[in-house]
């Protein structure tokens, strides 16, 4: 696929991240997916194994959610 700006194509099978990070949006968003991406690992595992320990992965999925929350409107005006 060709994208304007762009000097080579981009090769559409690859992934949404790795589109976006080849034509420089590297955000925080990756470290957030990351994350995500490692409790996802371990709750499949965990729940394989039986042990699936729910507080802690409330604890690590609410700080997830935090940190992709939007601000609300009142917290935008200041």
């Amino acid at each position: 696929v060709w994208i304007e700006g762009v000097a080579e194509a981009v090769v559409a099978s690859r992934t949404e991240r790795t589109i976006l990070h080849d034509m420089g949006h590297e955000g925080g968003d990756s470290v957030v997916l990351d994350q995500a991406l490692d409790l996802a690992e371990r709750l499949a595992a965990a729940a394989e194994e039986g042990r699936v320990d729910l507080g802690d992965l409330g604890r690590r999925a609410r700080r997830l959610l935090a940190a992709t929350a939007r601000p609300s409107e009142a917290e935008q005006l200041f």
